[in-house]
């Protein structure tokens, strides 16, 4: 599966680089800058920096919103999955789907 290169915009105007791929309905995603991504999806400044290299992929499913996993440089998941409610996902996240 051939994954494309999007950008999400923060509220200052930050782009971050998310690769995206379709898949059975779903969007499926990856990001490396996972500090920025997780603070411009869960409008939460104070989550806290991870780890250099530490990235996120993830699901988008339309009506049930994104689950969400990190890992570290090595491929090991890092910590429980995140689930962000659909409200949320199609807010922050529409420039990929």
């Amino acid at each position: 599966m051939e994954m494309r290169r999007e950008y999400i915009h923060t509220d200052d105007g930050r782009a971050i680089a998310v690769a995206v791929a379709e898949h059975e309905g779903k969007t499926l995603l990856e990001c490396g800058e996972a500090t920025a991504f997780l603070r411009h999806l869960l409008r939460d400044p104070a989550v806290p920096d991870l780890a250099p290299g530490t990235y996120v992929r993830g699901v988008i499913s339309p009506g049930a919103g994104a689950l969400l996993e990190l890992f570290d440089p090595i491929g090991a998941q890092s910590r429980d999955p995140i689930r962000v409610d659909d409200d949320v996902t199609r807010e922050r996240l529409a420039e990929l789907c």
